[in-house]
């Protein structure tokens, strides 16, 4: 089946406006700069294929990090790469530097940031990606149901919890540095 302009153009359109929101998605889950890019490649070639109607999509934002998601699932799948486990290990940083956390500039408030992300990663990985796409991306509570395929409440509620879990491990994190400075 050929395809029509009217998806040529749609596709072209989503490339422009969200292919960084699909390669940083795929990183994520990934932690590999090339695989991610190679995954982003594969996501919109998908929305080019015969089966996939890209003009009845309502959120193409959302549905494009679905996507990902599941693209970056198979080729985890495909590259014996994958398995159980956070989404945000510490050794990411170790590959990549700490200048690959967002917010890090090296500076005393960039070092918080660096403690944010540390503690973000030892949250379950529901949580983290929720709190990821909610505020590094941006999307809405409507956004990520879509994306992780659960209701608008229930994302509400990983929110509260994560940012429960967050806020005592940020907690624990800075009365072990003040005993610390104590002693």
């Amino acid at each position: 089946m050929a395809l029509d302009d009217a998806t040529r153009a749609t596709v072209a359109r989503w490339v422009d406006e969200h292919a960084d929101t699909v390669v940083k998605t795929a990183y994520y889950y990934l932690g590999d700069r090339e695989a991610a890019k190679d995954v982003a490649q594969e996501v919109f070639l998908k929305c080019l294929s015969s089966h996939v109607r890209p003009q009845g999509v309502r959120q193409p934002r959302a549905w494009l990090v679905r996507m990902t998601r599941n693209a970056c699932t198979d080729w985890r799948r495909a590259n014996r790469n994958g398995g159980a486990g956070p989404l945000l290990p510490l050794e990411w940083l170790d590959g990549h530097g700490a200048s690959a956390v967002p917010g890090y500039t090296g500076e005393a408030d960039s070092v918080e940031a660096l403690l944010l992300w540390d503690a973000v990663a030892r949250l379950p990985s529901v949580q983290q990606e929720t709190l990821l796409l909610f505020y590094y991306f941006g999307f809405g509570t409507r956004e990520i149901a879509v994306v992780l395929r659960r209701r608008e409440s229930t994302v509400r509620g990983i929110l509260t919890r994560a940012r429960a879990a967050l806020r005592k491990r940020l907690e624990e994190t800075s009365d072990e540095g003040r005993s610390r400075r104590q002693k």
